[in-house]
């Protein structure tokens, strides 16, 4: 209830107060040469200020019980209709999660490390099939050397007894 109260409050000072007065700082800061020079990955990027309090920190977690009360919702639908499930942005739905509850990127995998990831399970699954297909391969090959020994054995060499004993 508390939060109801204080969340609109809160909402106008971070925006039109905190906010503004972060990045005028930051501005500042920067000009002056009083910050280190950012690196090249971040250099390009709008900065995101995200406060940390505890107020803050309970408002984003309203945001996560909305996004689960949602999934709780899309599986039974998804029961119904399949097509309802690919809505879901599954990988982004995490890592917006995480962010509001205030996991550390850092524990979170790359989009490069996913797709890496996803390769070598293709490459490792691609390397099975055609193992499994050298191994139909190489059972057959055994079973034709039995047939062919059989055949020796009983005298047939290459008639059309034996012909008819592999196709049998």
């Amino acid at each position: 209830r508390t939060l109801r109260l204080l969340g609109p409050t809160l909402g106008r000072l971070q925006s039109e107060f905190l906010g503004p007065m972060i990045e005028r700082i930051y501005g500042v800061l920067l000009r002056a040469g009083r910050l280190p020079e950012a690196p090249e990955e971040i250099s390009e990027r709008e900065l995101k200020i995200q406060y940390v309090s505890p107020l803050a920190r309970a408002q984003r977690q309203t945001e996560t019980q909305g996004i689960m009360r949602t999934l709780e919702f899309v599986g039974p639908i998804a029961g119904m209709d399949p097509q309802a499930a690919q809505i879901v942005r599954g990988a982004e739905m995490v890592r917006h999660i995480a962010e509001l509850n205030g996991v550390s990127p850092l524990l979170l995998k790359s989009d490069e490390d996913m797709q890496q990831e996803a390769q070598a399970q293709q490459e490792a699954m691609a390397a099975q099939e055609q193992m499994m297909q050298g191994a139909q391969v190489m059972d057959m090959m055994q079973k034709g050397a039995n047939v062919a020994k059989t055949a020796q054995e009983a005298g047939l060499g290459e008639s059309q007894e034996l012909l008819n004993l592999v196709q049998g």
